[in-house]
């Protein structure tokens, strides 16, 4: 049932349990929720020169919170897939300068920089 409820909710609910399959399993039952969701990802990225981002949904131009581009981010990693290794690394891009462009930087307070800088890699 949440996974039927889950994209409805919006794109970091979508986010956020799909990190969750990840963390305890991906299973058959789930495999294609996540897969979905990064197919929802990959047709939301917009590039602008040497970076990328998620819109807000698929048909808007503007960006989705800096929240999710660092959840769709997390994801993208995760997932290894080759077919949009440079989209991933120009959405890094994005969310690592969003914070020096007067962003606000959502992992700043909370999360030590280690952590952050290594769901980049």
């Amino acid at each position: 049932r949440l996974l039927k409820n889950a994209t409805d909710l919006g794109l970091a609910s979508a986010l956020v349990t799909a990190l969750g399959i990840q963390e305890v399993g991906v299973t058959p039952q789930t495999e294609g929720f996540l897969n979905s969701t990064v197919d929802l990802l990959i047709s939301s990225i917009r590039v602008q020169g040497r970076t990328a981002y998620i819109s807000s949904s698929p048909s808007a131009k503007s960006a989705a919170s800096l929240d999710t581009q660092a959840l769709a981010l997390l994801l993208l990693t995760q997932m290894q897939r080759p077919d949009v290794a440079s989209l991933v690394q120009k959405l890094a891009s994005y969310v690592a300068s969003s914070g020096a462009q007067g962003g606000s930087n959502i992992f700043s307070s909370v999360l030590p920089p280690v952590w952050v800088s290594s769901w980049a890699v």
